[in-house]
């Protein structure tokens, strides 16, 4: 204070900060015009966007007991117990309210477990009243494109990664325009599965260990052959999900075959990585990161190969039918390199998740062999209608298959996770707790006459 003037002794003003501990601490500065004005409109703008950009808020259905309460236990304690304790709460509420909904808190608000009684009143809801998407979007306020103040944990980082922020293309084209042109789509998928086994899977003694283009002419090893078949799964996915997306100008690509597995790894632990730095640095921090690095560069490479495709299909006569060519047709104002990107999204949603799938299945089967044989003469004699080519009609044909895989899916679920898995391809220990996830947008009320509040993100506990 000695270095200041009489008159700036007599003007001080008290500025509180808030430190990373959320502690405020007093600073004592000399009073300027200028700066007194400049402090007052950055208060002002900072508690207007604070309100601005507040979540909606949470209502809670009435009477619906929320898990982790008992005792001395708050709801703040039952959040934080989520992170690391998720499946035992998850048990312990389906045990005690079984065949009735309860809460679980969790850090991104209370989400409501619903019995499985609901699951076929919903599951045909379209996105506007039970979105699936939307579980996976990070929480911005459609109005105002600022990261909400109060949930800075986001799960994806999106705001760097662009995992998770709110997509409305993709989901849409696949819906409609994938599903309605399935019949057309299949038999290019079922070749490159069939290509992509065949030269993944290793020899056995010289032999082909499974006969993929008959089931008839499956030949056994005198012995077993050890693979990896996660890895082996991951790539057959990629390849396949690839000659859908673009033909086999882009599942021939062994370059982009390898970015589409490894963007989703890399955006996971991108996204942890982020999260070892405060949130207001992590825009610069984000040059600093390998994984992130990796992000961008598989932002390059699709870039390079799906932008050319795009503009040498451009006077092309007889369009191609793939996902590319109607994400171009129904882009709108969407740049080249925009598509290019959710070529990149689409992967994210589908490689992992599809080879985690029918890796517990195989997995499964072996634990339980008395359901191969009965399973394989039923796909032999689904096939043997349509020559021997999947179709929706033959799907129809196969109830045991389709039967075990709704088991297998529903012990082994794909969503909220307690660890992530399949980073460098490989499957780690995992344990998936809950299916069925949606956002529920507006009041919802169901035959039963049981109300689901707007804003609710709900779900089903797996062993239900």
């Amino acid at each position: 204070m000695s270095s200041l003037s009489p008159t700036a002794k007599n003007t001080i003003m008290s500025v509180f900060a808030m430190d990373q501990t959320g502690l405020l601490h007093k600073l004592v500065v000399p009073f300027h015009p200028g700066l007194h004005l400049g402090i007052i409109i950055a208060i002002t703008v900072i508690v207007a966007l604070v309100f601005a950009t507040q979540p909606k808020r949470q209502y809670l259905a009435a009477g619906i007991p929320i898990v982790g309460l008992a005792g001395k236990g708050n709801i703040n304690q039952a959040r934080e117990r989520f992170r690391h304790d998720s499946k035992r709460m998850l048990l312990e509420g389906y045990e005690k309210y079984k065949g009735n909904p309860f809460y679980v808190p969790t850090k991104r608000g209370e989400r409501l477990m619903i019995p499985p009684k609901y699951v076929e009143e919903l599951k045909n809801a379209p996105a506007s009243i039970a979105d699936f998407p939307a579980t996976f979007v990070e929480v911005i306020n459609p109005r105002h494109p600022v990261v909400i103040f109060s949930d800075l944990d986001q799960m994806f980082e999106g705001q760097i990664t662009t995992i998770g922020t709110e997509q409305s293309l993709h989901p849409r084209i696949i819906k409609n325009q994938l599903n309605h042109h399935l019949p057309a789509v299949l038999p290019e998928v079922d070749d490159e599965v069939t290509t992509a086994l065949e030269l993944l899977l290793p020899d056995c003694n010289g032999t082909l260990a499974i006969s993929l283009r008959r089931l008839d002419l499956l030949t056994l090893c005198p012995d077993w052959t050890e693979v990896n078949i996660g890895d082996i799964m991951t790539r057959t996915v990629a390849r396949a999900s690839s000659r859908m997306f673009g033909g086999t100008t882009l599942s021939n690509h062994e370059d982009w075959t390898r970015t589409m597995i490894d963007f989703t790894n890399d955006s996971f632990l991108a996204a942890q990585r982020l999260k070892d730095f405060p949130y207001y640095t992590r825009p610069l921090c984000q040059y600093f990161i390998p994984a992130v690095k990796r992000v961008f560069h598989h932002f390059g490479l699709s870039e390079e190969l799906i932008v050319p495709i795009i503009n040498s299909r451009e006077n092309v006569k007889g369009k191609p039918k793939d996902l590319l060519q109607w994400l171009s047709e129904n882009a709108g104002d969407r740049s080249k390199e925009t598509i290019s990107q959710i070529s990149l999204h689409v992967a994210f949603a589908a490689i992992h998740t599809s080879a985690i799938g029918v890796t517990h299945i195989l997995f499964d089967l072996c634990a339980m062999p008395e359901y191969i044989d009965p399973i394989r003469e039923e796909v032999a004699a689904a096939l043997e209608s349509t020559d021997g080519l999947p179709s929706k009609k033959s799907f129809l044909k196969m109830p045991k298959l389709d039967s075990f895989m709704r088991e297998s899916q529903r012990f082994n679920p794909l969503l909220l996770s307690q660890s992530h898995v399949l980073f460098h391809a490989r499957i780690t220990h995992s344990l998936f707790v809950v299916t069925f996830e949606r956002l529920i947008r507006h009041d919802l009320t169901l035959t039963d006459g049981f109300t689901i509040p707007a804003n609710t993100q709900i779900g089903v506990p797996a062993h239900a």
